[in-house]
């Protein structure tokens, strides 16, 4: 009975403090919603951020496959700092190699 963030009428007040539902004339729009409606947006709406996610990790993996092997500058420049040092870290080099290189730097170190 307390979900909605609105003024109740005096007579929804008085139904709630005696625990009774009020007149239908008196109930307003907003409280016929079920609760399940209310819950289910915010699931509703995770979801699609989850989903938006999911889709933009698979497109960094799909530029990382693409572009990972190349030698071109170019190429390299297109991925982030975190695949340049996945990148490096496949190459041999050691966990720490390229932490707090400039994006630039990472990738001349990849091509060398």
């Amino acid at each position: 009975k307390y979900l909605f963030n609105r003024r109740r009428s005096d007579v929804e007040v008085d139904a709630i403090m005696r625990d009774t539902e009020p007149p239908s004339s008196a109930r307003s729009t907003q409280s016929n919603h079920s609760l399940s409606s209310i819950l289910a947006t915010p699931r509703s709406l995770i979801s699609a951020q989850e989903e938006r996610w999911k889709a933009a990790r698979a497109a960094k993996e799909n530029l990382y496959a693409e572009f990972s092997g190349s030698l071109q500058r170019g190429d390299l420049l297109q991925l982030s700092r975190t695949q340049l040092r996945r990148r490096l870290q496949e190459l041999g080099s050691a966990v720490t190699e390229g932490e707090g290189c400039l994006h630039s730097t990472l990738v001349e170190t990849v091509l060398l």
